[in-house]
């Protein structure tokens, strides 16, 4: 997950764990990010590292990254709890007016949006595990934020945003269909009917030049301007915590790709086949000619979902 830049202190010995320090940015913010968190480092005596090219930072908070790992520019190794903070109140003045990508294994300082800390290992030691009074904790690749059950969190502040009414409760999602780290898609249903929902978490790049929540936005708005039970049908969106959600009508039934794996024509062609072929043929002109009537162009119909067994005469 990208290359680092490492910085070490003779000040004091690397301890095996205790709360690090994690500053993120987003593509706009990242040269003054960047600029303004290593003006500052290189004035302490700690330990420290960075990713090392914007190519590498972009790698990270781009779809395809590892979500535990998303966001982390910089990571910052404190001698005690005592410096911990001092570092995050420092760092979270400074930064005060940058937004980052939010940190899933973290939680952020004061409200921050760019500067976030978890407790962890410091040192690839003793399998990452911690033994104490009977109890076990092990540090790994977590989304979300995680403590040993004898530790408090001494930098905790409550977050109301977190205690507001939360729309995704009244959702019945049961099921995640797919993963990235640009945000999941949930089957799922609400006042029984069934539904899809497509999480967009923000500043994750989809393209260089495309955030997550940015497609998803054109996504539902092409939707609702095709307004046709031939496209996905939007049924609302909204915001939970940091994250966008975009609900749709469930489509049952199969990809064309999925039908075209197990339907060939080059294998026991029959005049049956040649039936059902053109009437896909023609079913998909008609859709393509109808979104192209509304200026809308489709480039990715091998995934696009058909009620096969309803094929229209």
């Amino acid at each position: 997950m990208g290359k680092f830049t490492y910085f070490t202190t003779e000040s004091y010995k690397l301890p095996k764990y205790g709360f690090k320090i994690h500053v993120s940015a987003t593509i706009e913010s990242y040269e003054e990010v960047f600029g303004l968190a290593t003006n500052f480092l290189s004035k302490q005596e700690v330990f420290y590292k960075y990713l090392s090219t914007r190519e590498d930072f972009i790698e990270n908070i781009s779809k395809t990254a590892a979500p535990a790992e998303s966001g982390k520019l910089f990571t910052i190794y404190p001698e005690n709890i005592k410096a911990t903070e001092r570092i995050l109140v420092d760092l979270s003045e400074i930064l005060v007016k940058f937004e980052g990508v939010y940190i899933l294994s973290d939680r952020n300082f004061n409200n921050s949006k760019t500067v976030f800390y978890r407790f962890g290992f410091f040192q690839n030691i003793d399998e990452c595990t911690i033994v104490k009074n009977g109890k076990i904790w092990e540090d790994f690749q977590k989304t979300y934020f995680d403590l040993p059950a004898w530790i408090s969190d001494p930098f905790y502040q409550e977050n109301k945003e977190m205690n507001e009414k939360n729309r995704l409760n009244d959702l019945d999602l049961t099921k995640i269909i797919r993963q990235n780290n640009g945000g999941n898609i949930y089957f799922g249903t609400v006042k029984n009917q069934k539904i899809i929902v497509k999480e967009s978490r923000a500043n994750i790049l989809t393209f260089v030049n495309l955030k997550s929540e940015e497609l998803r936005e054109n996504e539902f708005f092409m939707s609702e301007l095709l307004n046709s039970a031939d496209f996905l049908q939007p049924i609302e969106k909204f915001s939970a915590w940091i994250n966008h959600y975009y609900v749709y009508k469930f489509i049952d039934g199969q990809t064309l790709r999925e039908f075209q794996s197990k339907f060939s024509l080059f294998d026991n062609l029959t005049e049956n086949k040649l039936v059902i072929f053109s009437k896909i043929i023609k079913q998909l002109i008609e859709i393509l000619g109808e979104a192209h009537h509304k200026m809308v162009i489709l480039d990715d119909i091998a995934n696009c979902k058909m009620k096969l067994a309803t094929l229209r005469e």
